[in-house]
């Protein structure tokens, strides 16, 4: 619960629509460990799926002693970690990028192409030169310079709407002034552009498969 409730004062103070589910276990059904973890999953608007998983830690040394890690920070940190995968855009989380990296090296010969964050983690790029080295494959990869500039722009319409409607406020106006302030600078499209990979897969076929 103290986990839920660290998740959630962060999270609800962008959205109430916010599920978690708590799933308690002892002994051997929880596979004899003492520890327990959050993993949370957010859902885009057109059914993108990113995820995060956080560990609490057996021990923190403090002065010398091993100090177990406190239930608010695994799930304050789990929010944070969600909030920053879903700035950096994309449809596949950093977890998840070199799984989706070899599936396309081995769909049948044709193009694959995936849209990332704004970034590669060092597992990726290790992947990719695997990939180069045991199959051949290069990928394409290139920003996404078309929809940065589309969604940048549609942000500062939505400033400027916001400007408007602040000065046209008869009342609370410097207030309105700090909140929108406030607003444009955790502006999400400051990022850098989502990046595209693309590449001809392998045609990979299961030589252990009995053929009738």
């Amino acid at each position: 619960n103290r986990v839920v409730h660290a998740c959630r004062g962060v999270l609800n103070r962008l959205l109430p629509d916010v599920h978690i589910e708590t799933d308690h276990f002892k002994g051997k059904e929880g596979g004899d460990s003492p520890g327990y973890s959050l993993s949370l999953v957010a859902e885009s608007t057109s059914g993108a799926l990113l995820s995060v998983e956080r560990n609490a830690s057996s021990g923190v040394p403090s002065g010398g002693a091993s100090q177990p890690e406190l239930p608010e920070d695994v799930g304050s940190e789990a929010a944070l970690q969600l909030l920053l995968e879903i700035q950096r855009g994309g449809v596949i989380d950093s977890t998840h990028q070199p799984l989706i990296l070899q599936l396309m090296v081995l769909t049948p010969e044709d193009v694959s192409k995936v849209r990332f964050g704004s970034e590669l983690t060092p597992q990726a790029i290790a992947t990719l030169r695997l990939i180069k080295d045991a199959f051949g494959v290069v990928f394409k990869i290139k920003p996404d310079l078309v929809l940065w500039q589309q969604q940048r722009s549609e942000q500062r319409q939505h400033q400027q709407k916001q400007e408007k409607e602040d000065s046209d406020s008869e009342s609370c106006v410097d207030d309105k002034a700090d909140e929108g302030t406030h607003r444009r600078g955790g502006n999400m499209f400051e990022r850098d552009p989502t990046i595209l990979l693309s590449c001809l897969g392998i045609g990979y076929s299961n030589i252990n498969r009995k053929v009738t």
